[in-house]
Order: C-alpha cells, then structure tokens, then sequence
C-alpha cells in the first residue's frame, strides 16, 4: 500500500504577505500513526509549502491513496489538486483532512472529486479507512469521517459516520516522521518566529485541545485540552536534538501553560538530562495565568521568546469573543516577562462584530504603550465550524472551495465591524506604523534580538511586507469607494451614521 500525503499552500497561487514556512505537523503525526498501523504501508510527504512536487510524486510514485491536509485559505487550490490526483495513472483513493474538512466538509464533496473526508483529529479515522480499503470493504459507517458512497449506476450519495471521541492519550502516538520530510529545506524560509536564535529548530506539539470558548477559533482538537506527559515531551526533544542537531524548538500548543506543574516538570526534567537547547512560542501562551515561577522555570529551560493572544483591549468584546483575557493581569505579566529578558510578542484582532472606531484605537493604544517588542493585527474572520461563524455570519458566508483565499488573517472581505472598510484599511495601517515607528522600541529590539542578520533579513522586512500590504488595501478601498462596483459587495461594513469618516 502506498499512501501520499499533501500538505496544501496558497504560496503557489498568491503571494501573501507574512508567508511563514513550518514543517507540517499535521501529516507527520499521520505518517507516523499509518507506519505503526501497517508494517508494509510506504508513506511519502508532499509539502507544498517549499517544493512544488506534487506531479512528479504521482507519476513516481504511484500512489493507491492520496491524503490532503487544507486550511480553508487554501481550499480553493482542492478542486484541481484533487483533480490531478484522479487523473493520474494510479487513480488514488483521495482523502482530505485537515482545518477545512473539519469545518467545511460539504464543499469538498461538492466541488471536488474526493471520496472522503476525516474530520477532526485524524489518526485513527485515518487509519480505519486505509484498513477498510486495504480488505476493500464498503468504507461507510467509520467514526469520524463523511464518505461519498457512489451505486453501480454511477449515483453518490454522503454518508456521515458519525462523531469520533478525542484521542485521549496522546503519550500513545508514535512521534512523527521527520524522516520523512525535509528538514534542511524548512532552516531556509521564514519561520514563525522572526526573532530567530538558532539556525535548525523544529516544531513541537506537547498537548492538544483549548478549554476556553473564543467564538472565531476553530474545534479541531476540540474544546478539551489533552496533555502528554512531561517525560514523553522530554523524550521527543532529545531524540530530535541527538537526531537532527535541532537547537530550536518551537512550541505550537493551543495553550501550553494551562497547568504550570506541568511546565515546571518539563523544565525541571531537561536540567536532569543536560539537554541544553532553545525554546520559542509563536503561540500557546496565555498572559493572564502565567506567574514569575513558571516564566523562570521557562527561562532556565531555554525559552527566549514568547507570544501572547490578547487580542482586544476592549471589556466588551473580551466578553463577546469569551476569552476573557484579564487586561490589568496581561499587562503586569508582559511587563515581567520583558524586565526577565524575554522577546515578547502580541496578537491583536480588529473587525469583531459591532467593534467602534474607539474600540479598535483603544487596542492599538494598549499594544502601543505596553512593553511589547512586536505585534501583530490581525482582521477577524469567519471560519467554518465556529461560534462566530454560526452566529454572526450564518446568513452570509459560504460553504464553497472557490473563493476561499479571502480567509487569510490579513485579508478584510468580512467586516461586521461598526466602521466602512476605508476606516477599517486605514486602521489597520496606522496601527502597525504607530507600533513600529518608535525610536525606544527599535533600540528594545536591537538590544534584545539573539540574531541581528536574521532581524534585518525577517524583522525589518516584515514590517516593510506588512505596511506595504496594507497600504494597497487601503488604497484599493479608495479606488472601490469611488467606482461603480461591477461584482457583489463585501461581507459586512458599517451602516452607522455617527461613526468616524472613512
């Protein structure tokens, strides 16, 4: 049995602002799971992300399946992938998982030539259908994924299997195939963390699932956080440190310090083995639970660099979103972590339902006078399968592979914000030069960067790449403003009268 799995990218179709390359964690772990299932299955990866290969694997290669991993920004790119797939010679089984699945499985079936779709974690759904398909068996009927059922007159219908449980022990997982992808290739992009240290790192998932209740994120590990044990997570960083001479990890949780005995073992457990390597979080870290013992304890670890969510300043939308960031207690924590010698970074979303004018200037102003070295806006968008989908937008998104690549974080099509997308592109613009544009920031920056080639190389052209993008957004919201519009509008926009002009 030879199985091909793909990772998606919108990089060979757009050329997005803040493309981050990362090795794809998602199809490692279901590598791995396949290998240990099936002792004579031959598994490859494909990683559209660095290298446009996908053609050559399936005359190559062969493939009796082909499993593809999307983000939903990247869905539009399905339909011919999977029709390549279908056309090639070994007229592959084809799967898709991965964030769109979950959140969209019924465009897929409608617009593309798939024959299954694996929703939420898919190890094990994985697995049971390359199992059913192995002893070719009928594949309806397994937990977890939505199959298209065709009769012999050529008719299909969908066929739900049903909810699949978490997997509740993650220690239970093999590791996943970094043999299988190629690691010096991911050391020559830019990664998520721009402020890198070391020149090979590698990603790391240590637990899965987020108990809060944020209405935009998405449920694909579900709404139960699930954590591997302390030694496990150890095991694994020695193994790739020995293995690969990886010097850098960076941790990818959903919320990594939920429980901070958890994270003062792991710290304490790679002191007892002397394994000296670096750790950075572009995400997974939630400002108002942490404390000055778990940060030292990440310090003596090697963590260097950190990365909160705050997303809004504003009481009422914390409590809209249910995130319920405590403001006061994120501010005294990222303060801390700067006065410790911690890179600190900050998400921020502008564009929640009903959001004001004030509302957006007042979480620009708390990034602008906090203590942060680097921050991020990002437009609120509604993906598939969440709360703010559901709720808000219901009525007006669609469930469609086309078009999708208006789901990237820095694109503005929805907008239910109470400001016109003219105000809402100028926004975003002056929030990042106000941020940036300050003398006592770039000095905290050049003062505290581990990597000044890597900080000219990423940071200084990030911040280029990203006003450069939203100036033309803001320009082209001008230039719509002031032409007939020949094409539907826009999701959303403001219809008050008394907000500020745009």
């Amino acid at each position: 049995m030879k199985i091909l799995l793909v990772r998606t990218s919108y990089r060979l179709h757009e050329n997005y602002v803040y493309n981050r390359v990362s090795p794809p964690m998602g199809v490692m772990y279901l590598a791995s799971h396949i290998r240990s299932k099936f002792s004579g299955a031959e598994v490859k990866i494909v990683d559209l992300l660095i290298r446009d290969n996908f053609e050559r694997m399936l005359a190559e290669f062969k493939p009796d399946v082909v499993g593809f991993s999307t983000l939903t920004c990247e869905a539009f790119l399905l339909p011919e992938l999977i029709k390549r797939a279908k056309a090639s010679s070994a007229k592959p089984l084809v799967i898709v998982g991965g964030p769109h699945a979950t959140s969209s499985p019924l465009s897929i079936f409608a617009q593309t030539l798939a024959d299954a779709a694996v929703l939420g974690e898919g190890e094990i759904t994985f697995a049971e259908i390359i199992e059913k398909y192995i002893k070719n068996e009928p594949l309806e009927g397994i937990k977890g994924a939505i199959i298209k059922s065709v009769d012999k007159n050529g008719n299909f219908k969908i066929v739900r299997g049903g909810a699949r449980p978490s997997i509740e022990r993650l220690d239970d997982l093999a590791f996943p195939a970094w043999d299988l992808i190629e690691i010096d290739e991911y050391q020559k992009y830019f990664d998520m963390n721009i402020w890198h240290s070391e020149d090979r790192y590698m990603t790391i998932f240590t637990s899965r699932g987020c108990p809060y209740q944020c209405i935009y994120c998405h449920r694909i590990f579900g709404k139960r956080p699930r954590f591997r044990s302390a030694e496990n997570v150890v095991e694994e960083i020695e193994l790739v440190h020995k293995k690969y001479k990886i010097k850098e990890f960076q941790v990818i949780d959903d919320i990594y310090n939920l429980y901070p005995a958890r994270v003062i073992k792991i710290a304490q457990l790679l002191k007892e083995k002397n394994i000296k390597v670096l750790f950075s979080f572009p995400n997974g870290l939630r400002a108002d639970i942490l404390n000055e013992e778990t940060l030292r304890a990440m310090k003596e670890a090697g963590a260097y660099n950190l990365t909160f969510a705050i997303e809004s300043a504003s009481p009422r939308l914390q409590k809209l979103m249910r995130k319920g960031v405590d403001l006061e207690k994120a501010e005294k924590v990222i303060e801390m972590a700067e006065k410790m010698g911690f890179i600190v970074n900050g998400f921020f979303m502008l564009g929640f339902p009903g959001e004001t004018y004030f509302e957006m200037m007042g979480t620009v102003d708390f990034a602008v006078h906090s203590k942060l070295h680097h921050a991020l806006f990002f437009s609120v968008n509604p993906h598939g399968f969440t709360e703010l989908s559901e709720t808000f937008y219901k009525s007006k998104a669609d469930d469609a592979c086309e078009g999708t690549q208006k789901y990237h974080y820095f694109n503005r099509y929805f907008n239910l914000a109470n400001v016109s997308p003219i105000m809402f592109a100028y926004i975003m613009l002056y929030a990042n030069i106000r941020f940036y544009v300050s003398l006592p920031r770039v000095y905290s920056l050049l003062k505290i960067t581990p990597n000044y080639m890597k900080f000219f190389k990423q940071g200084i052209f990030f911040f280029f790449s990203i006003a450069y993008h939203n100036l033309v957004s803001l320009v082209k919201e001008v230039y719509n403003s002031v032409r007939p519009k020949k094409s539907p509008e826009r999701i959303g926009g403001a219809k008050s009268s008394n907000r500020p002009a745009g």
